[in-house]
């Protein structure tokens, strides 16, 4: 009655069956958290799609980004993995599997990078491509948490996809188990945004150490190939997972850089400028006044597409009045500001 049939479910099946199985507030709690993740990410998908009048079509396939073709060989790991496990009776591995995509993989990486791509106004082909890989996700996703999550899946497939498509199963428990067809895996592109989340994830601890906000954009990073294993056309193209992710504005593959701070990540090395310029201060401050104007946009309860007429902004701190000045139109732009 506290926390749901469906959070109390995967805590049971989340232990192995010769394991004993004992009553866990903090766990339940968890595994309520990261249902709650994926209703947000059902949440984001449908209002931006709404926003947007976006409707999957039948027929076609759009144009994917690296980052898509990321997420979908993803989840065609972690479904094949949680086939395996029902199959062996080991539910505790389909839940920790199909849970750990949803939280790190969709939500916390996939998510994050495609945001930019969504806030566009204008339709284009790399929102499209966002659009179709989220909602094809999803989809897929809620129907193999059907049987670990019966209620949550129900409702999310009837919230999402039998409205985006009505002619889908009446019910998620109608539907068959899901699978990724091989055309739409494209491994050398999966190793190589994979390597670069994680060569991400390297720069953002070095950000936690030297207190440099992750909204503060890091001016370069130069990536050395050190060796075989990785393939190079596909990191080229890839470069801007690592910067959208990392927050660096400019990324390229070269062999040199003087006094930069050195990360090395498997095969690459990444060279990184960790110093605070003044352009980099002025942007880094941009940001944070968006940041809070959004957070009074929320406070007044105001539609995603709904503009404010104006944003005034006091200060007498000459660096905060240079970042308005500079970056004038972005700041109205991002905050929806006549």
């Amino acid at each position: 009655e506290r926390n749901g049939a469906d959070p109390m479910r995967l805590l049971l099946l989340s232990r192995a069956p010769w394991d004993n199985v004992n009553f866990d507030p903090k766990e339940i709690r968890r595994y309520r958290g990261s249902l709650n993740i994926l209703w947000n990410v059902v949440k984001f998908a449908l209002t931006y799609m709404s926003l947007d009048g976006w409707k999957p079509k039948s027929e076609g396939l759009p144009a994917l980004e690296p980052e898509d073709k990321w997420v979908l060989f993803e989840l065609s790991n972690s479904l094949r993995e949680a086939e395996r496990a029902i199959v062996r009776d080991e539910y505790h591995k389909a839940v920790a599997t199909l849970m750990d995509f949803v939280v790190e993989k969709l939500s916390r990486k996939y998510v994050s990078v495609i945001r930019q791509r969504v806030w566009i106004d204008a339709p284009t082909p790399s929102k499209e491509a966002a659009y179709w890989t989220l909602f094809y996700v999803l989809e897929r996703v809620i129907r193999g948490l059907a049987p670990l999550v019966p209620f949550v899946s129900e409702y999310l497939f009837q919230a999402l996809v039998r409205k985006m498509t009505p002619n889908s199963p009446e019910s998620v428990h109608l539907a068959s188990w899901p699978s990724i067809p091989e055309d739409l895996l494209d491994e050398e592109i999966w190793k190589a945004v994979d390597l670069l989340f994680k060569a991400s994830e390297e720069v953002l601890r070095l950000r936690e150490e030297r207190g440099i906000k992750r909204r503060w954009p890091l001016s370069r990073a130069i990536i050395v190939i050190r060796e075989g294993g990785i393939d190079e056309v596909s990191l080229k193209r890839s470069l801007s997972v690592f910067s959208r992710y990392a927050n660096v504005k400019r990324v390229e593959i070269s062999e040199e850089g003087v006094g930069l701070e050195r990360i090395d990540v498997g095969p690459i090395t990444v060279l990184l400028d960790v110093r605070v310029s003044e352009e980099v201060l002025l942007e880094g401050l941009a940001r944070e006044i968006v940041r809070r104007a959004q957070v009074l946009r929320k406070e007044e309860n105001l539609k995603l597409d709904a503009f404010i007429r104006s944003l005034l902004i006091h200060t007498k701190d000459e660096r905060i009045r240079r970042a308005v000045e500079e970056h004038k139109e972005y700041i109205s732009n991002e905050v929806r500001a006549k």
